[in-house]
């Protein structure tokens, strides 16, 4: 009979302590997914009841250097003084100074591994995901969000964000700010609203339906209204306006898309995006046209399907691309 896993059990494994079976049995059951939940808290809960020795990475770097620099004195005074002598290998010195950064790096990716989750989307598809603190989002296609594996802390929240999504904060008793990270060098800090964030490699930008949020990017902090739009460059250049009808932005929610002089350039940006199919433009004269209208689309194929109505144009996929055909 296979023994039932408890927290009890699997300290026992976390302490060294577990026999050969006991261990084999445990790497078997935590493979499974339903397991593998339980058995990174009862990690987290055993670490912060038997902290670990965490090396001093910047002290031992400075001994390190220190050390070479002895070497390096200790072999020149024996070059002068035993020229005949064997030279001391160095290679040593190098193996260990890789040896210290991978070891550096790999306690990082552990670290961010077992303390949070991320969640993906693939091209074409949506995801709607509930935080643990009541809070909404909406993840849009070929994004992530990464969120604490454990629940946030008592003091704040904090989650990173890589593509687009939609966020509606639910608002604490105590008043707990909700920090959003981007790659694109800005977050979005607020109490309890409703809000969008597009952050991508040609840039970013942050649009607020209601409440309040603050805006912290390289060249300013701005506390945005309802109806504000901020825009960052892949450069980081901030850029301030306002929209009247900012819904149209989440949009994508509903499977449509929303386009106002859009040129065909931005559009080839949104299929590749949204869809991961590149889109060809013969010329740049065409790439300058531009289409506006919303646009109800569940796939790659019924936008263009529709698009193509509007503007008099052809579209024809082959495989990862898609070929205007005037």
């Amino acid at each position: 009979m296979k023994p039932l896993i408890t927290k009890e059990y699997l300290y026992h494994y976390f302490d060294g302590k577990a026999t050969s079976l006991q261990k084999q049995y445990i790497d078997e059951w935590v493979k499974h997914p339903d397991n593998m939940e339980f058995f990174y808290e009862c990690l987290a809960q055993w670490e912060k009841q038997h902290l670990q020795y965490w090396a001093p990475a910047q002290q031992g770097y400075h001994r390190h250097i220190r050390r070479i620099k002895d070497f390096n004195a200790d072999k020149n005074l024996a070059e002068t003084t035993a020229p005949n002598q064997e030279k001391k290998p160095f290679s040593f010195l190098i193996a260990a100074s890789v040896g210290l950064l991978c070891l550096i790096g790999l306690s990082f990716f552990f670290k961010e591994t077992i303390f949070n989750i991320t969640y993906t989307t693939t091209f074409g598809e949506t995801q709607k995901i509930t935080l643990d603190d009541g809070s909404e989002v909406f993840l849009n296609a070929n994004s992530s969000l990464t969120v604490p594996r454990f629940g946030f802390s008592n003091y704040t929240r904090s989650v990173a964000l890589t593509g687009e999504a939609s966020f509606s904060i639910k608002h604490l008793p105590d008043n707990q700010h909700f920090i959003v990270r981007t790659d694109n060098q800005f977050e979005v800090e607020v109490l309890g609203t409703d809000f969008l964030i597009f952050s991508r490699e040609r840039g970013g930008k942050v649009v607020l339906l209601k409440g309040e949020v603050q805006f912290k990017g390289l060249e300013k902090q701005i506390t945005m209204k309802p109806g504000d739009l901020v825009t960052v460059t892949a450069n980081g250049v901030t850029a301030f306006s306002q929209s009247k009808n900012p819904e149209k932005f989440s949009l994508w929610k509903e499977h449509r898309f929303v386009f106002e002089e859009t040129t065909l350039e931005e559009l080839a940006f949104i299929i590749q995006e949204n869809f991961g199919l590149v889109l060809v433009l013969p010329d740049k004269e065409i790439a300058k046209w531009t289409i506006s209208g919303s646009f109800p689309a569940k796939n790659i194929e019924e936008l263009l399907a529709t698009i193509s109505v509007a503007s008099n144009l052809n579209f024809k996929k082959e495989g990862k691309k898609v070929i205007i055909v005037q």
